[in-house]
């Protein structure tokens, strides 16, 4: 690709030689500047580009078996959306290490693993989940799954323990994982954890939403999280 660019400057830059300004015809002019409008936007893309690289070396972490403390051990390279720095990259190589709660990269060049800084990261997304960076002093700071995003909002704070125990001869390594749940109503955020302190949430709509939950036949112990964004999602297309 880098070839290819300095052929083009190089047939633009003789087109620009005085000594054939006036000869030149329309369609070459045309030709001419479309191709300075390329290279301007390869250029600005290389900018933007620069700004996604300016992390640390990610630490990686060596595992025994097959345990990894990726979110949904997505241990490979996942092309996501990532909006870093005042810029939106698309189709980027990202991986979520929850045990750190850090989103890393690919280096385009050297390839090696880039921990992004937190700061610069307003969001993210890979496949269809999508994590904001929440910087409220009554939360943990950190990212969280956004689940449902409406009037009403239902997070999920993604998490992973590293556990180490010796067996006999053999050393046994595991990622402990769990996930806590918010509900942000009314600007206030709420931790939830069962059918109950998801109602006390809602309890000005009480009636209604067990009506919602006995129609739906919805089951809070086999899909928490799907429970609570459907009852927030039904909260909020009530009356108020």
């Amino acid at each position: 690709m880098t070839r290819q660019y300095l052929i083009i400057f190089s047939w633009v830059s003789f087109f620009q030689l005085p000594g054939f300004s006036q000869s030149i015809p329309a369609d070459t002019v045309f030709l001419a500047q479309a191709t300075q409008n390329e290279i301007a936007l390869y250029s600005k893309a290389m900018v933007a580009q620069s700004h996604l690289y300016n992390g640390t070396e990610y630490g990686e972490y060596r595992p025994l078996k097959e345990e990894n403390p990726f979110f949904l051990n997505m241990s490979d390279w996942t092309d996501g959306s990532i909006y870093y720095d005042g810029w939106l990259y698309q189709n980027t190589p990202l991986l979520y290490d929850i045990s750190t709660d850090k989103v890393i990269t690919e280096h385009y060049s050297s390839r090696k693993k880039i921990q992004l800084i937190d700061n610069k990261i307003e969001w993210f997304a890979l496949q269809t989940h999508r994590f904001v960076h929440l910087q409220d002093e009554r939360l943990p700071k950190g990212f969280y799954e956004l689940l449902y995003d409406g009037i009403t909002k239902v997070y999920a704070k993604r998490l992973k323990s590293f556990q180490q125990e010796i067996s006999g001869l053999e050393i046994i390594r595991t990622f402990d994982e769990k996930s806590f749940f918010y509900i942000f109503k009314q600007n206030d955020f709420y931790l939830v954890k069962n059918k109950k302190t998801v109602m006390a949430v809602f309890r000005d709509r009480k009636s209604e939403l067990n009506q919602f939950i006995s129609k739906n036949h919805i089951r809070f112990k086999s899909n928490r999280e799907k429970s609570i964004s459907m009852l927030a999602e039904f909260y909020d297309s009530l009356d108020k």
